[in-house]
């Protein structure tokens, strides 16, 4: 458990992650947010809310107070709900203000030199695995127009399939993987394929003599999505094209 605080002094304001201890004598302290991770680290632990900690790791940025908040801004209305920031340059009431509202709607600030709540990746495809591989505290190194297109894909296909019980599955890719797709799979017999860019994506479902009725979701780099419903019989490999040159996902859900 984390915990957050706003804390005032005479002269200036900071942001600052804390633990238990109490705030310095004579301030004034806001707490925000108790944060929660899943027994192994990897999640969130918060069933009202999202399990995915993604966001931008903004550290060694220094912004104005209206930039910052424009930013936040975008990044919330784009999914995401982490962001670091080095304490130093928040010296600005307005700010603090700003960040206090946006952690009411879910922000989660983290101003650790060190041992940062989120591992960092420079691309798209590198996010995208590392969610894939289990890690479910993922950001960006700015906030760039594909990071945050990219947010808003993760929460559409977080919508539809729990990253959480998702464990890689690259087994039912077909030898062929001319994108380099990634796939992975839960105990409940849903899948989820990432396709980094255009092409071919083939696989084989390991379903038995009863097949169930499945949803297949295409999900853009831009969040949006479209939806089949395959019906039995069907066969258990087939092939799907993306046309999408960013990339994209495919969520495969078994309905019944």
């Amino acid at each position: 458990m984390r915990h957050f605080f706003v804390t005032i002094l005479s002269c200036c304001c900071l942001l600052m992650n804390c633990t238990s201890d109490p705030p310095p004598q004579g301030a004034v302290a806001l707490q925000l947010s108790d944060i929660a991770f899943t027994a192994d680290g990897r999640f969130l632990d918060d069933a009202a809310g999202p399990e995915l900690l993604i966001g931008v790791d903004a550290y060694s940025v220094d912004y104005t107070a209206e930039e910052l908040l424009q930013l936040v801004e975008r990044l919330q209305v784009n999914g995401g709900n982490y962001l670091r920031l080095n304490p130093v340059y928040l010296d600005s009431s307005k700010v603090i203000t700003g960040l206090a509202k946006a952690v009411t709607r879910g922000l989660i600030v983290d101003t650790l030199k060190a041992d940062a709540m989120a591992v960092t990746v420079q691309s798209v495809a590198s996010f995208n695995r590392e969610l894939l591989d289990g890690n479910g505290r993922v950001a960006y190194p700015s906030f760039s127009q594909r990071a945050l297109n990219g947010l808003r894909a993760v929460r559409t296909v977080e919508q539809k399939v729990s990253f959480s019980a998702l464990r890689r599955s690259n087994d039912i890719l077909g030898p062929d993987n001319p994108t380099g797709a990634t796939a992975a799979a839960d105990t409940s017999g849903n899948f989820l394929i990432y396709v980094p860019t255009a092409g071919r994506v083939t696989f084989s479902l390991p379903d038995g003599r009863q097949q169930p009725v499945r949803r297949v979701t295409v999900v853009g780099h831009l969040g949006t999505q479209r939806s089949e419903i395959l019906r039995p019989p069907y066969d258990r490999r087939f092939t799907l094209t993306s046309n999408e040159a960013k990339g994209g996902w495919m969520v495969i859900e078994r309905l019944e």
